[in-house]
């Protein structure tokens, strides 16, 4: 298992922290090593990252600030189990900055970490940060995090949000910040759900794209100076219709904090900011787009993680490259370099097999 990036507060794994870590570096483990070989899933958040396993274990590490991990220490430079899930089987968990979200094998979703804006459904001047996980709703297939907001994907294919809802990242028309968990009106049957900073997005199973929330750098499809925000769901076009072949199961969702990834098939589709080059157009002087284009790699993708401001994948061919920001090393290639606006090879001495990316520090399993 390989990190790199921020390390601040040791959310690499490294057993240590420092400033950043500029090149891929092996996560080191006390003892919890065992891991590896039934880990599914890595999450990486803001200034932590988790591992979670096929029996629904999870492991993190890194800043604990308002209870992220859920541990007596500020800081865990190494992984350890979360005591705090030990009763849950976790199946999904969403980590944007410090509010952790996650989806139990029985529907409900659960949270713990920071709830200053009400993110977890509650007020806050009931409970303003927790080292507990609370159940905050059932019959649940999925959530989706974003600075300071929540979105649940209910088993019916309705949505409820909760949190910051300034720019109108809650779907509602209503005062700016929402306690409780709410429906999202007039939209349904949805498949897939992402949320950027201040922004979410959702794909209905019959393959239309929508989104609300803030549009300055063309997330919502739409040109920033005919729309800043909005509080409803619009419809984005999707530039390349969906082939009839392509089932859900082949399209993948993300968000950055300000960018968009959309993953059909073997090829990946951006939108929105590309200050640090998040869309991987060579273009350095176009500051964002909101037509979403293709994102040329030259081989077929197998899979794609999308942090803040940076993005990795893996090509068909056992290839990591990555893009985007690099101030801190998170595309990995050792370089000073703080942008990087197309995807580059970064390599491995094996094949990578799962791959993550958080704010500025990333993961990528080699096989």
């Amino acid at each position: 298992l390989l990190s790199w990036g921020a390390n601040s507060y040791g959310q690499l794994g490294q057993g240590r922290k420092c400033e950043e870590i500029r090149s891929p570096k092996n996560v080191q483990f006390d003892s919890n090593a065992s891991i590896l070989n039934d880990l599914t899933n890595i999450v990486v958040g803001g200034n932590q990252s988790f591992l979670i396993s096929n029996d629904g274990t999870v492991y993190g590490c890194g800043l604990n600030n308002v209870g992220q991990l859920g541990t007596v220490n500020l800081e865990e430079h190494s992984f350890v189990r979360l005591s705090i899930l030990i009763k849950y089987k976790i199946i999904q968990l969403s980590c944007k900055w410090d509010t952790c979200h996650a989806v139990t094998n029985d529907g409900y979703c659960i949270g713990w970490g920071s709830n200053t804006f009400g993110q977890l459904g509650i007020h806050p001047k009931q409970i303003k940060q927790t080292k507990e996980a609370l159940v905050l709703c059932d019959n649940v297939l999925q959530v989706a995090t974003g600075l300071r907001h929540s979105v649940v994907l209910l088993k019916n294919g309705k949505l409820k949000t909760a949190g910051d809802g300034k720019r109108g990242q809650l779907g509602r028309k209503f005062p700016t910040e929402e306690y409780k968990y709410e429906y999202v009106e007039n939209l349904e049957n949805i498949a897939i759900i992402a949320c950027g900073q201040n922004f979410t997005l959702a794909l209905t199973r019959d393959k239309k794209l929508f989104g609300w929330g803030c549009n300055k750098f063309g997330q919502l499809g739409m040109a920033p100076e005919k729309c800043q925000f909005s509080e409803v769901p619009l419809q984005i076009k999707i530039v390349l219709p969906l082939p009839e072949e392509i089932i859900l199961d082949d399209i993948v969702l993300k968000c950055g904090w300000t960018h968009c990834i959309l993953q059909v098939g073997n090829k990946l589709f951006a939108w929105g900011r590309n200050n640090y080059g998040q869309l991987g157009i060579s273009d350095n002087n176009l500051p964002y787009s909101y037509t979403m284009a293709e994102v040329l790699i030259g081989e077929n993708v197998k899979s794609v993680a999308v942090g803040a401001e940076h993005n990795l994948l893996i090509t068909e061919d056992g290839v990591l490259k990555t893009w985007g920001w690099n101030e801190h090393g998170s595309c990995g290639d050792g370089s000073e370099i703080s942008a990087i606006y197309q995807p580059s090879a970064i390599k491995t001495q094996s094949a990578p097999v799962i791959i993550s990316a958080g704010s500025a520090h990333s993961f990528c399993l080699l096989k």
